[in-house]
């Protein structure tokens, strides 16, 4: 789980997440001169609005990082929650739509070498701003978890779910009655 690392372990996950694997992702398709037509108009229309895929990408990354839906993400990450698999493909298909115009697989729909550099250095400033404020922010806003924290929290929620079970297995309920079965013992060796 990308939580048991320090906050710089997760930003270096998400930077590759979305300007390493999104922008490989989008190079590796494969070109057929055949495409559908709607895949090529899309394409052609984000070579001329480049600056929808710059905004999706960064957009994408300032968005998951919002301190509010952060700690969310970050508190779902140790309870087991589905919330962390839906943040790790929204990185890369916000990386893949940043990376469309740079790196697309058909020469004729990618934005030219000179707005190439400004589009990846608008994105380096707006992506070091939210570092800067990431950085200087009170300590509450972006809690990093220490590994005693997750452990502990671990364990608590462990210790919920064995009491729970074993309070299902001592006092069947009404299905299990009305359903004719008994409770199973568990036996540990």
């Amino acid at each position: 789980m990308i939580a048991d690392y320090p906050m710089s372990m997760h930003m270096v996950l998400d930077i590759l997440l979305m300007l390493v694997c999104g922008p490989l992702l989008v190079a590796g398709l494969p070109y057929r001169p055949g495409r559908r037509e709607r895949m090529r108009l899309f394409c052609r229309f984000l070579s001329r609005h480049a600056w929808l895929g710059w905004m999706g990408g960064t957009i994408t990354m300032w968005f998951w990082h919002i301190p509010a839906i952060h700690q969310w993400t970050m508190t779902a990450e140790h309870s087991y929650s589905y919330l962390p698999l839906v943040r790790a493909p929204a990185l890369l298909a916000g990386g893949m739509l940043f990376g469309r115009p740079l790196v697309g697989p058909e020469a004729q729909f990618r934005i030219d070498p000179l707005s190439g550099v400004i589009y990846l250095a608008t994105a380096c400033v707006s992506c070091s701003i939210m570092g800067l404020l990431m950085t200087f922010a009170p300590k509450e806003v972006y809690q990093d978890m220490t590994r005693q924290d997750i452990q502990n929290r671990r364990a608590a929620d462990v210790g919920a779910r064995l009491r729970h079970l074993s309070h299902r297995l001592s006092a069947p309920d009404e299905t299990m009655a009305s359903a004719g079965t008994r409770p199973y013992l568990l036996y540990i060796n």
